[in-house]
């Protein structure tokens, strides 16, 4: 349960830190108002089409590998964001943490029983309560991180903990998982 836990929370504290940091990247990079609402149209476009596929595949091809499209989506949506130029290239960027959130979303909770079993029936909303609480530490952090060391950093220290997320991705197994 401690890599599923793991796995939600540094997730959560990437997104949390998103909340902040994009607005105030395409602000800085001079992206007007109504470009901005373009470019952010796209993740929910991209989390209703690929969580809709998420879930229709995991049955045959295993949670923990969901769990893995998790991890890379977070790495390359940091990369993408950070290396992003124009209003096209921030929408892809938002189209990747739509399809990085989407994976998670599409089995979190089913990962969540199938650990906890019976035993604990409540797990999913400890889950929920760990996120919710990163989300807010990973926008308070990434604003101290902007304030003192610039975007370039946050990026770096994102794209970290974004590495990270591969670990409990990995070691997640489900006894269902095909080869």
């Amino acid at each position: 349960m401690r890599r599923l836990v793991t796995l939600n929370v540094l997730d959560a504290f990437v997104t949390g830190s998103y909340v902040l940091v994009i607005p105030l990247l395409l602000v800085e990079r001079s992206i007007d108002l109504t470009t901005i609402g373009v470019v952010f149209s796209a993740l929910p476009l991209a989390f209703f089409v690929s969580r809709m596929l998420f879930a229709s595949v995991a049955d045959s091809i295993g949670l923990g590998k969901i769990f893995h499209v998790n991890a890379l989506g977070n790495l390359a949506s940091v990369v993408l964001y950070a290396v992003s130029s124009s209003p096209a290239s921030y929408a892809l960027a938002k189209g990747a943490q739509g399809v990085k959130d989407a994976s998670l979303w599409a089995v979190n909770r089913n990962a969540a029983y199938w650990i906890a079993g019976s035993k604990n029936p409540y797990i999913v909303n400890t889950i929920e309560f760990a996120r919710a609480l990163t989300l807010a530490l990973g926008a308070v952090v990434s604003g101290f991180l902007l304030a003192s060391v610039g975007f370039q950093w946050t990026f770096i220290v994102l794209a970290i903990l974004s590495a990270l997320i591969l670990i409990p991705a990995r070691t997640l197994n489900f006894g269902q998982e095909k080869k």
